[in-house]
């Protein structure tokens, strides 16, 4: 469901699929576990899913607030039109900044830009 790559410092996660109820604690505690309690600034990379139930956009937004609290950043990236809708009509995309791709947010964190 999940794979990392680093780039400069910065954890690139990429989720493979959509993210239904089914999947949903599962992405939640490999997301847990592939981030831990260090300050990182992560990409996630959401190419490749289409849809992302309230769950995970749940699971997100804590993630998000996690790493705010201890010093990191995130980006999420590569979003398909559902899921940007989704982070509309949430009003997520007014908290969590977005990129086009994973490179492109790799270089937002890396500047510094906020």
């Amino acid at each position: 469901m999940l794979s990392t790559e680093e780039l400069d410092g910065i954890l690139i996660i990429r989720c493979h699929t959509d993210v239904v109820y089914e999947k949903a604690e599962d992405f939640k505690s490999s997301l847990n576990r592939l981030l831990g309690e260090t300050p990182r600034k992560v990409v996630l990379d959401l190419e490749d899913a289409r849809y992302l139930c309230s769950t995970a956009l749940g699971t997100i937004a804590s993630t998000y607030s996690r790493l705010r609290e201890i010093g990191g950043d995130m980006i999420l990236s590569g979003l398909t039109a559902e899921v940007s809708r989704l982070l509309s009509v949430t009003r997520l995309s007014k908290v969590i900044r977005t990129a086009e791709d994973a490179k492109d947010a790799v270089h937002l964190l890396a500047a510094g830009a906020t």
